[in-house]
């Protein structure tokens, strides 16, 4: 009896072992935290805000100026003129042979001077440019261009003009002596005169920077000379044709 007893015992301990080996452990899940709202911005009190534009009013942005001319001192050594110099007087030929001072054919408020050449396309573009930006653009303001090509001849100045369609007037300077006067290299040049002749900003190459600083200078020198700074558009441009 007692045998039996202890191999039913057995069988039981057996069975509960087997039991409990074949149970599967449940996965825990971690609880996942709550969303957390986005605190609301919090808006500045009436008062405060009419005071931050009260101060604002009472520190106005400054008028707009001249650009300054910046360069490297290596450049600025090929300068023989710079701002608030007068531009050298001087007497040159035109394409046709019929001289001319500089000074007689400066505009009544402002006058643009670009000396160029013919071997540079960067001159070339800037000459078409000019027609348009300025000369059309200012041309009831008392603003206008003199080119003045230097060490080219005649026919070539006469060529370039006109697939440039500058209808500005041009001079020549063919041995380059004017242009010693002004400059010992870099060109093109672009130089913004007052009617008096006085060089009130310049650049020595032309890019996108000189266009932008040349309009800005044009608009402040004629609200200072009491001309309309914002003349009526000559109209979008279509793009500048690649110089020839």
């Amino acid at each position: 009896m007692s045998e039996c007893f202890r191999k039913a015992a057995w069988l039981t301990v057996l069975a509960a072992a087997a039991l409990v080996g074949c149970r599967q452990e449940e996965p825990q899940v971690n609880p996942q935290p709550a969303p957390v709202a986005a605190p609301e911005p919090e808006e500045s009190p009436p008062e405060e805000m009419a005071a931050a534009e009260k101060e604002a009013s009472n520190h106005p942005a400054p008028p707009p100026k001249i650009p300054d001319v910046a360069m490297t001192q290596t450049m600025a050594a090929t300068n023989v003129v710079g701002v608030g110099d007068a531009m050298p007087e001087g007497q040159l030929p035109d394409p046709e042979g019929k001289t001319h001072t500089l000074k007689e054919l400066y505009a009544p408020k402002l006058t643009v001077v670009l000396f160029w050449t013919s071997e540079n396309l960067y001159a070339l573009q800037e000459l078409q440019d000019l027609q348009i930006d300025v000369v059309e653009r200012y041309k009831d303001e008392g603003v206008q261009v003199i080119g003045v090509n230097v060490r080219d001849a005649a026919p070539v100045v006469k060529e370039k003009v006109e697939q440039a369609g500058a209808a500005y007037a041009q001079l020549l300077d063919a041995d380059g002596a004017y242009y010693a006067k002004i400059a010992t290299e870099h060109l093109p040049r672009t130089y913004l005169l007052n009617a008096e002749g006085k060089i009130l900003w310049f650049d020595l190459e032309y890019s996108t920077s000189t266009g932008r600083n040349l309009e800005q200078a044009i608009k402040v020198a004629l609200t200072q000379a009491g001309g309309n700074p914002d003349p009526a558009s000559a109209g979008p441009r279509a793009g500048a044709a690649a110089p020839k």
